[in-house]
């Protein structure tokens, strides 16, 4: 733990009397102060004092009396030593932007021991107690210095109150979700109580899930963090999705209750399991590489919430729909609602004779992903601990302070495993370790200093600190520490207090890469399994890779990073895409065992999956809209990859898929041709009606077999 303080003033310094007795006091203070006796056992363990085996009091004790008594002889402060008679006392731990006796920032650090089975409860709320108390402090006086608490509890804590603020965000984004599906169910023109019905369970299947995945969880006594609370939320927005496809299907289907309810498990039970398929199969490769076990427990708890909502949509609201609206629904009605056939008669024409606006959308393709391309291959790894949590709280300024010290100079212990066989050998090492080229100016370890002195006593484990130059950026000092570790000889360790964040760092890159590649080859042989036609199934691949640049390149564009973060959006926008991309995908597979009029069945695929498409986008944009306000950067970005991911998923769905079917039909038309069904079978339409190869209305035949040469 350690008490940071700052000047508030521009060129001030922190060596004055009444700083340094102030900020001992405030550590003396929050040390000494009493918790309350009802949160633990022993009365007597109730303050940090009683597991303090570290602290700077006595720096600060001299420092306070080399301020008072600067040109003392007694006390003589020539940093990066304090000099107390023949004793020295190293302060670069404790003072930082040292500049012609100037120093903006002093660090008092306490270390505890936590052996004792009720240490670390009372030492994390103790220094939470403390915490409060100085936020309020600072909020109280308006001084010209600046005190801030730093501890791993603080974080927790404020990761908590991060993930627990989203709640009232999403629970805004759920109200508005609310009123859009009723309005997509009132458009079918059934009884308001079918329709509030209907809302109820498109709202209710997908919340269900999620909750019952928390407490799933929960019993088998899975830590449940706080980052899973927003599992419901993320079901609800995305899992909804699939629901419209039933309605439509249902309401536009011509025949009788029972063959309509087979044909909806035959036409698009199939579209939804790829779809639920693919999401679960992103979030366990998140779960699997993701190096944050939080992380990686919201990946697992949404994998199985997943597939819960796919079990609850097959087998509990499409029944719902076969009890509330049983009947046929006329021709002409709700035809109002949707866009005429026409238009995409007309598009389905335009796309297949070729011309040179086919070339301008391809070239405007290609200068979209190659912007993209370029944003991607020069981001930039990085990782910071005030991502995860609000950058308007106190810790946030807190971590702000700690850079500033960073940025001035970090200290970092170097570790002798294995002591050399003499001395000569040990000199060497120390020469080559502080060769260093980011070593502070006019270093030197307490090596040179003891070898100076007349009595040498034997020694039998060393360790000494190094004084880096600073860097106020984590990929930077990331950077300098492992050139260091590569430089250390053998036998040599080294510890640096952030030293995981900084391998996350180091190490972000080939994880996401090799995350990404691993979700893209999952969700390759699962399009291909579920769409065994190589033309559509290769078209629906390339646009998910086409979906997954513009996301990542947008992201950056957006302000977002090479970190674990973006990894995760990803990895889950991977899944996400495929909602979109495999059901125009499935569709026209249907389509062409049906018709081998190119045209007919493209317009025919538009007009299905045109409605649900930009529904389901809809609806996920205003549950998560309301997080794009969010002040904390990991919920924001999720936000943004999740709307960035409906955007792009439903243009590739509408345009830029058949935009690529009807370019690689010209070149390959071969890959679609051969698969079309024999004269003899029949198959059911996506719209519920039975057509033979001839079009005309006959009875459905239960074996339908496709040609893939291809």
């Amino acid at each position: 733990m350690a008490l940071i303080s700052e000047c508030v003033q521009p060129g001030c310094s922190m060596l004055r009397d009444e700083y340094i007795t102030e900020m001992k006091n405030e550590a003396i203070r929050g040390l000494q102060t009493a918790l309350p006796p009802h949160n633990f056992y022993n009365p007597h363990f109730r303050s940090l004092q009683k597991f303090l085996i570290y602290s700077s009091e006595i720096h600060f004790s001299l420092l306070e009396k080399y301020a008072k008594s600067p040109n003392s002889s007694e006390i003589v402060l020539k940093y990066p030593y304090l000099r107390l008679g023949s004793m020295h006392l190293s302060v670069q731990h404790i003072i930082y932007g040292s500049l012609e006796e100037s120093v903006f920032s002093l660090r008092f650090l306490m270390i505890f021991n936590t052996s004792n089975p009720l240490a670390s409860d009372i030492i994390k709320a103790a220094e939470l107690q403390w915490y409060q108390q100085l936020k309020d402090f600072q909020k109280r006086i308006d001084s010209k210095m600046k005190l801030y608490l730093l501890g791993d509890e603080l974080v927790n804590y404020e990761i908590q109150k991060a993930a627990f603020s989203t709640i009232s965000y999403l629970a805004i984004g759920a109200s508005l979700m609310i009123v859009v599906v009723y309005i997509i169910t009132w458009q079918y023109e059934q009884k308001r109580i079918v329709n509030i019905l209907l809302t109820f369970m498109a709202i209710f299947c997908p919340t269900l899930a999620g909750t019952t995945t928390i407490g799933l969880l929960s019993l088998m006594d899975v830590h449940i963090n706080s980052t899973m609370m927003i599992t419901p939320f993320l079901i609800l927005g995305v899992g909804v999705d699939d629901l419209f496809l039933l309605m439509q299907f249902w309401f536009h289907s011509q025949s009788m209750s029972s063959p309509r309810f087979q044909m909806m498990y035959t036409d698009i039970g199939p579209s939804i399991t790829l779809s639920s398929f693919t999401n679960v199969a992103a979030f366990l490769v998140g779960y699997v590489m993701s190096p944050s076990m939080d992380i990686a427990r919201f990946c697992l708890c949404s994998a199985i919430a997943f597939a819960l909502c796919w079990l609850l949509e097959l087998f509990v609201f499409m029944p719902q729909l076969l009890i509330y609206c049983p009947g046929k629904v006329p021709l002409n009605k709700n035809e109002e609602f949707h866009m005429p056939k026409r238009y995409f008669k007309m598009y389905s024409t335009f796309l297949q004779k070729f011309s040179f606006a086919h070339i301008a959308v391809l070239l405007l393709m290609f200068a979209l992903l190659g912007s993209c391309i370029f944003m991607i291959l020069n981001m930039e790894e990085s990782f910071a601990p005030e991502k995860i949590f609000d950058d308007n709280s106190f810790l946030a300024k807190s971590l702000a302070s700690m850079n500033k010290i960073y940025g001035d100079h970090q200290m970092i212990r170097i570790l002798v495993t294995e002591l050399p066989r003499n001395a000569t050998t040990l000199r060497d090492d120390i020469t080559r370790i502080t060769s260093f080229h980011f070593l502070c100016h006019n270093y030197t370890t307490w090596l040179e200093l003891y070898e100076q002195l007349s009595a040498l006593l034997p020694l039998n484990k060393i360790s000494f600190e190094l004084c880096l130059q600073g860097f106020a950026k984590w990929r930077d000092r990331a950077t300098v520490v492992n050139d260091l570790r590569r430089l250390l000889p053998n036998g040599y360790s080294m510890f640096f207090y952030d030293s995981h964040i900084l391998d996350l760092i180091l190490s972000i890159k080939e994880t996401v890469l090799e995350a990404v590649m691993i979700t893209v080859v999952i969700m390759a042989v699962t399009c291909f399994f579920f769409l065994p036609m190589i033309g559509i199934a290769t078209c629906t691949i390339l646009s998910l890779l086409s979906i997954i640049t513009l996301i990542v390149g947008c992201l950056r564009f957006w302000g977002a990073e090479l970190d674990v973060v973006l990894m995760v959006n990803v990895v889950m926008a991977a899944g996400f895409t495929v909602d979109y991309v495999s059901h125009i995908g499935y569709h026209l597979f249907l389509e062409a065992g049906t018709m081998t009029n190119q045209i007919e069945r493209t317009a025919r695929t538009l007009h299905a999956i045109f409605g649900p498409t930009a529904q389901a986008a809809i609806t996920t944009i205003s549950c998560i809209m309301p997080l794009l306000f969010h002040n904390v950067y990991m919920y924001a970005v999720f936000a943004k990859t999740v709307l960035l991911c409906s955007i792009f998923g439903f243009l590739h769905a509408v345009f830029v898929i058949p935009f690529l079917i009807s370019l690689m039909g010209m070149a390959v038309p071969s890959c679609f041709e051969q698969c079309s069904i024999r004269q003899s079978e029949i198959v059911p339409h996506i719209d519920g009606s039975s057509l033979t190869q001839n079009g005309n209305s006959s009875s459905i035949k239960k074996s339908v077999t496709f040609s893939t040469d291809c």
